[in-house]
């Protein structure tokens, strides 16, 4: 029998990876490259969630990130 536990963690990876695809595609398919574009689709991913998905796609070397010139900018007008 199934530990009430590992139901638990398998239908959290499922939920996990249904997100995980649906960001990939989005990225593949619809060339959306920024976080705010990416909040924007259909599905209406949470923020909390996005962010986890594209550090675990980072983790896993499947994405890379960098930072824009126009986040370059307004990070050195924040700095004091």
């Amino acid at each position: 029998m199934i530990s009430k536990a590992f139901g638990q963690r398998r239908l959290e990876h499922s939920f996990a990876l249904a997100w995980t695809l649906l960001v990939l595609r989005d990225m593949m398919f619809s060339g959306k490259r920024h976080f705010r574009d990416l909040l924007q689709c259909d599905e209406r991913i949470s923020s909390n969630i996005l962010a986890d998905r594209l550090q675990h796609l980072v983790d896993f070397h499947v994405l890379d990130v960098r930072i824009g010139a126009e986040l370059l900018q307004q990070l050195a007008a924040a700095l004091p």
